[in-house]
């Protein structure tokens, strides 16, 4: 009896810890929309694209972000040094995308309908990587499956969405209310999925240190990891302009 007893009370513990905490897709991702963030990040990006061949090529940038807006400025390698992304979070809660490119000395703004083109020659596009404007209104949500703590998320995009997606897979850890891969869809065909390959804990915020997004047809994937990360620092407004972006 007290063996029985002893069971009942290891699978009832064990139950317990893997408890669905949330019903519905749309409460996870509130809570995770709800997680306290850092008000501004400054860091230094290095991104490494490798090719289906496994022919590799590494690129240095800094990256400026207060949570609406963002910037990033190639540093290295020379070929492409000065070039740089800039994305501004619009009143109207969409935003405003541009590059600038030092060899044609020119601001080119990203269109929505080419927002799909690759980042600088990587597997992340420029809406992968264009954050500013993102609303968790823009989509509707599905769990799918909660096991193991992890919940597996389906988000298809609202019929006004000028995503390049038609659905994506979210696996999103319920304790610590962050992603661990997505899964990216185009006409129900699976063609990248991200992976979080690490995070850390900084100044009580979760922090992505390093990420692998794959394409998957091709087989070439590309890694970021960032470094020197400052966070809550006060960047100028003067930061998020044109006028920056091609200093």
């Amino acid at each position: 009896m007290f063996k029985k007893i002893i069971t009942l009370l290891f699978v009832t513990v064990i139950g317990l810890g893997f408890a669905q905490k949330y019903e519905t897709g749309l409460e996870v991702m509130q809570a995770f929309d709800a997680k306290e963030q850092p008000k501004s990040t400054i860091a230094t990006t290095k991104m490494l694209i490798t090719s289906s061949s496994g022919q590799s090529l590494s690129r240095e940038m800094q990256m400026w972000s207060d949570g609406d807006n963002q910037i990033i400025k190639f540093l290295a390698p020379a070929d492409i040094k000065g070039s740089g992304f800039l994305s501004i979070s619009k009143d109207d809660g969409s935003s405003e995308t541009m590059i600038f490119l030092p060899a044609l000395d020119r601001v080119r703004r990203i269109s929505s309908d080419k927002k799909d083109g690759s980042f600088f020659g990587s597997d992340f596009s420029y809406e992968d990587i264009d954050f500013a404007g993102n609303d968790i209104n823009d989509a509707s949500y599905e769990i799918l499956d909660f096991s193991d703590g992890v919940y597996t998320i389906q988000a298809i995009p609202n019929e006004d969405s000028d995503s390049s997606y038609d659905k994506r897979i979210i696996y999103i850890n319920e304790e610590k209310l962050s992603p661990e891969k997505i899964e990216f869809f185009i006409d129900d065909e699976l063609v990248k999925v991200m992976t979080i390959l690490e995070t850390s804990e900084i100044s009580g915020y979760t922090i992505l240190n390093s990420l692998k997004m794959e394409t998957v047809d091709s087989g070439s994937f590309t890694t970021i990891e960032q470094s020197d990360i400052e966070l809550d620092k006060d960047i100028p407004a003067e930061v998020f302009s044109e006028r920056f972006l091609r200093k």
